[in-house]
Parts: structure tokens; sequence; C-alpha cells
């Protein structure tokens, strides 16, 4: 896996599916989560281990300097059982030396034992009375004072055989609840650290330490609880739905896919052995079928998991690849006879190998690999740069999703409550409301809702007159859902838009929500986006109050506004107002770093480089606002492009800045 390359663990676990982290079955996606797990087992143990040897060993350094051999031998043999090296037996091997030359000039307590003969029957009484009284300690788990009565007897008794036995036994005793102490620390502190991510609201930061938790300890019960209760946020912004609601289910792909060249997302790989899997998250179990080429139905394999309010049911499929581009339709229904889909596209492109084409070629593609590879970037710069190429937008709205950032919380918020909630976007200007609205009809008219079909219209209100008010919003509804209205016209002249009432209006759009409705066995929602509205504040307020009561209508079931404006709150928001809690409103806020961040940094790779701190100074310098952050980032392009440099420094910053301000 590309983030398993690059030791991401973490990130490969998110990717993996979040629901793999509780689900112990033997497949194919099991297996390397359970590889990933115990991969992120060792890294995060490993660290404390060093941590608890590197101590150990300075401990035995400084106790052998102060002429404490036994505690200093002890100490060094734990470090040694815990992670031998020739550094570490050397420190031993020197503490136990001077262990024996202390002891090993008696055989008890007042008994002078002579160098080189063999322990006479007196001895060996003393011998087994101590190893006695060393087993007896052992039982009682006085582990390091057993040791040390232990290399007191091994001291003036080295040939004992059974001593011998007894140390390798407790040595390995103390070295597995060494580790397994080391074990309950890391475990404790990422508990800490999923709290603290859950508490910020880190769904995915705390379901990837609760998986780092369940990898050291499977049985951890306060692990397996943040992993219910992560999912069950996630459920609900899913689905915008409270848990006792009865709702469709919410698909999760184990997701590996990648925007391709051509505009499709879609997964790439190189085998035509495939594995997909991934998690469905619903109220009851679910059936699930899975359609690929020519509509064919692939067998799946599907284990439930309860979870509290949620049932996690696991899907992994194992699929063998006959096209370059295959594409598999998901279907899962609930008990509840509610049913979603979503499609999962997989690219397969067969690594150029096994041919005589590739045996006669190979040397001198690895010759001239690199080079190729460097030239084609270098060709595609230079061409950017001749013609001196600025992908920033400031002033117009966003329409390339590419360069959209930042706002796909907001987006899937919108998306949760706009079937059944009119919304309210409000912000200060140029903070990108218009983007979103163009972002989120994109995302309407692309949408594959099990029970809506939406039609977006998109209203610019900016500049309309009050007389030209219904006009204007049935002249964009019906150019933006011609394709959908077999022929239908509006009743009156639009061209003259004083003789268009609002009765016409009303007319016209039940006659749309009746034809689009016949066309469709899901329930249609007419969506109008309605942008710049703060113009409706200067109209006679029994345009508002018409307006509101066209929501009103029999009709409006299949009707919903997404408005946005600068000022709408302000006024919309007295008890005097038609629109007094009829909107339920978001705001749209500046950019935060990490957004931000991509802004600056994305559509400048492969052409220029930044300077530490300049992605900083642009920020701190626009407050996060993606228009002042565009326009500064244009100003840069261009000072770049005159200048023919290839690096941004802070000192251009603070010139473009300068000269904005001028």
């Amino acid at each position: 896996m590309r983030l398993e390359a690059t030791g991401d663990l973490d990130g490969t676990l998110t990717a993996l599916g979040r629901a793999l982290a509780v689900d112990a079955d033997n497949t194919a996606a099991r297996a390397a989560m359970e590889r990933l797990q115990a991969g992120m087992a060792e890294t995060v143990a490993a660290a404390r281990l060093r941590d608890r040897v590197a101590g150990l060993v300075e401990l035995g350094r400084t106790l052998l300097a102060n002429g404490r051999t036994m505690p200093a031998a002890r100490a060094l043999r734990q470090a040694h059982s815990l992670q031998p090296s020739d550094e570490i037996h050397t420190l031993l091997d020197t503490a136990q030396a001077r262990v024996r030359t202390e002891f090993g000039s008696r055989v008890g307590p007042g008994r002078p034992r002579v160098a080189g003969r063999a322990p006479r029957g007196g001895d060996r009484f003393l011998d087994l009375r101590g190893l006695i009284r060393i087993e007896e300690l052992e039982l009682d788990g006085q582990l390091d004072q057993a040791l040390d009565e232990l290399q007191r007897l091994l001291a003036v008794a080295p040939e004992n055989g059974r001593a011998q036995e007894i140390q390798i036994r407790i040595l390995k005793r103390q070295s597995e609840q060494e580790r397994a102490d080391l074990r309950r620390q890391t475990v404790d502190a990422l508990l800490l650290e999923t709290a603290a991510a859950f508490e910020a609201d880190d769904m995915d930061g705390a379901l990837a330490r609760a998986t780092r938790i369940l990898a050291l300890d499977p049985t951890n019960e306060a692990a397996h609880e943040y992993v219910r209760l992560s999912y069950s946020v996630i459920h609900e912004r899913l689905i915008g739905s409270s848990p006792t609601e009865n709702i469709p289910p919410a698909i999760r792909f184990a997701d590996f896919r990648e925007d391709l060249d051509d505009g499709l997302q879609a997964q790439v790989v190189q085998s035509p052995d495939f594995t997909l899997s991934g998690v469905i998250i619903d109220d009851t179990p679910v059936q699930v079928t899975v359609y690929g080429a020519e509509n064919r139905e692939i067998r799946v394999n599907v284990t439930s998991q309860s979870l509290g309010d949620y049932y996690l049911t696991e899907f992994t499929l194992n699929h063998e690849l006959r096209a370059d581009t295959t594409t598999f339709l998901l279907v899962a229904s609930d008990l509840a006879s509610l049913s979603s889909s979503s499609e999962y596209v997989v690219v397969y492109r067969p690594p150029f190998v096994g041919s005589v084409a590739f045996y006669s070629l190979v040397a001198l593609g690895l010759v001239t690999a690199g080079g190729v590879a460097y030239g084609r970037r270098a060709q595609q710069r230079q061409r950017r740069l001749t013609r001196r190429f600025n992908p920033y937008v400031a002033g117009a709205p966003v329409l390339d999703e590419k360069m959209f950032f930042g706002r796909d919380a907001l987006l899937d918020r919108i998306l949760q409550t706009v079937h059944n909630n009119s919304l309210l976007l409000y912000g200060e200007r140029r903070i990108g409301k218009t983007s979103l609205q163009h972002q989120l009809k994109r995302r309407l008219e692309a949408l594959d809702d099990p029970t809506y079909v939406f039609y977006p219209v998109f209203i610019d209100l900016q500049g309309t007159p009050e007389e030209r008010f219904f006009a204007t919003l049935a002249e964009e509804v019906f150019h933006e859902l011609e394709p959908h209205l077999d022929g239908l016209q509006p009743s009156g002249d639009l061209s003259r838009p004083v003789d268009y009432t609002y009765r016409q209006f009303v007319h016209d759009m039940r006659q749309v929500v009746r034809t689009l409705t016949r066309q469709n066995t899901k329930t249609v929602k007419v969506v109008l986006q309605i942008d710049e509205v703060d113009e409706l504040n200067a109209y006679d307020p029994k345009v508002n109050q018409k307006l509101r009561s066209f929501f009103m209508k029999t009709f409006a079931e299949h009707l919903t506004a997404v408005v946005s404006g600068v000022q709408i709150q302000k006024h919309w928001e007295l008890e005097g107002s038609p629109w007094y809690n009829f909107f339920e409103e978001i705001e749209v806020a500046p950019l935060n770093l990490e957004y931000a961040t991509e802004l600056i940094t994305k559509p400048l790779r492969g052409m220029f480089k930044l300077d530490t701190g300049v992605v900083e100074r642009i920020v701190e310098r626009t407050g996060g606002r993606p228009y002042l952050i565009q326009k500064i980032c244009i100003a840069l392009v261009n000072r770049m492009h005159e200048a023919n440099r290839r690096t941004i420094g802070l000192d251009d910053v603070d010139a473009v800045d300068r000269s904005d301000e001028a």
C-alpha cells in the first residue's frame, strides 16, 4: 500500500476502513489490518522499550560507580533480558564479576570456601536450602529478591545446574512482566490521547488511537467503547439523523482511490486479483449485493457486529479484473427496506513485465526513465512558465473543484440537512459563499441518494430590481431544468417581468414539480440556491411575505432553499421578519491553517517553491480569507514570472502586501 510504504501506519489504518478495527474475521482485508496493527503495536512499544532499557543501563552504571554491585547486576540483567546488546553484556559481566569477588570467598555466613575445591556435603546442603528459599521468593512474585539470592549462590556455586535453570526461568518471567508493564503504560497513554482526540471532535484521530490500543490489548473495553462512540458520531454526520430515526445504510469503502488525469476518481492496481472491502453503518444488519461488469452480481462476504444502537456490517469481495476499468456498484438494504448504493471504480494497469520487449528495453529504461520523467515535468513546468500560467482566481467564484479547499465539512453538513430544511449561509463579504453554492450545486447534481433526487437551481440576485424578482426566479428555474421539463414553458412572458406576477410563478413552479415527480420514483427536491439574497432587504416587505408563503404551499414538500448573503442574519433574526426562524443558519468562516495551507501550496506544486515561513506569513496577513489568499498568491506568481525566479520568499510576501496597501 502506498501509505504503508511511507511508514504512515496511522494513515494506512484509517484508509483501510475504520470498521476493520473492530472485526476479527480472517479475510484478506482483515489480514492486511492485522499486519498493520502488529506493525503499529511494535512501533508504539519499541519507543517505550528503548526508553526503559536506556534507563536501566544508566541505573546500572550509576550503581556500579557507587559500589552497589548487586542492584547494579539486577538492573543490567533486566536490561539485557529486554534488549540484549554487546554494551549491556559487557557491563553485566563486570557487575557479576564483582559480585563473585564479594561473595566467592563465602559459602554462607562465616563459612570460607577454598577456591578450586568441590563443595562439601555441608556446602551442598547450604546450596539446596538457598535454592528452596529462592523458589519460594519466585512463587511469591518477589523476583528481584530471588535473583539477588540466586546471584549470591551462583557466585560460590557457578556449576549448580538447578540454579542456572531457575535464573533463566526468573529472567524470562521478569522480562515478560517488564514488557507487560510497558504495554500497559503504552495503552494508558494511548487512552489519554484517544480521549483528547474524541473531546476535540477528531473522530478519525480517536479511531486511529483506539485501533492501536486494540492492537496491543484486543480485549480493552475502553478502546472498544471509543470505537463505538466514534462510529456513532460518524453515523450521525453521514446520515444526518438521530439514532431513533429510521435511516438508510451508510456505505464506507476502504478507500484507495485517487484523482486521475482524465478527472476520473479510481483506484489504480497492477494485479488482476483485486479485493474490495469496507463497512456499512445502519440501525440493523444489512443485505449487501455487489454488481460488476455488465451488471453481473459478484459474490461478497458479509459479517455484522452490534455496537450499541448501531450495526457495523463489514463486506469483502475478491474479484479477478478482466477489463481496463471496472465499476463496482454496491447496494445495501436494511431490515426496514431502506437501501443505498455507492460505486467504486478500479483501473487495471498491468506492469510491463514478462515480455521480450520488456527485457530488451529494461536496461535502457533504467538509464533513461529518470531523465524522461524529469524531462516531462520540466516541459510541463516550462510550458506553464512560458505562458505565465497563474492557477489562482480572485474575484470570480471558484468553479474548479480542484481549487476549492477547506469546505468539505460545510458541504457535508448542508447535504445532511438540505432534504428537510432550508438553509441560510452567512458570512463576511468575499468569504467564499458563492463558491460554496456552486460546489454545492455540483455535489447535489452528482448525489446518489436512496430517497431523494435533487434538482438544484443557482440564482444570483445581485442587482436584481424588485419588479424583476419573480421573473428572475422563473427564468433560472426553466433554464436550469429545461432538459427535465419535457418542453414545459412558463405561463407568462419572462421578457416582460412587470407582467409576470407572483401568482404565475406559483402556478409555474407547481407544474415544474408535477413534471419532475412523474419522471421519478424517488422524492423530488427542487433546491433554490439564491445568492446575494441581501437584495431582499431593500424590497417591499410584501415581496418577502409572498416568497415566504410560496414555501408554505401544498407542493412545498418538494422545495427547499439555500440562501446566502452578508447582512441577512441581522435583518432576518427579528421576530417581525417573515423569515424569522425559517432557516437553519450556517456560518461560512475563514479557513483554518490546514486548509489555508492547501490553498496556498497545492496549486504551486511543480512550478514554484516556498521558503520557510511564507505560508504562515500569508495566512497571518489574510486571516485565512480565501479571496485574500488567492489575491496575494496571484500577485506572488506574477512577481515570480516577472523576475524569472522559482522560489517565493518572505520578502516577496511583504512586497506584494505593501503594493496592495498602496
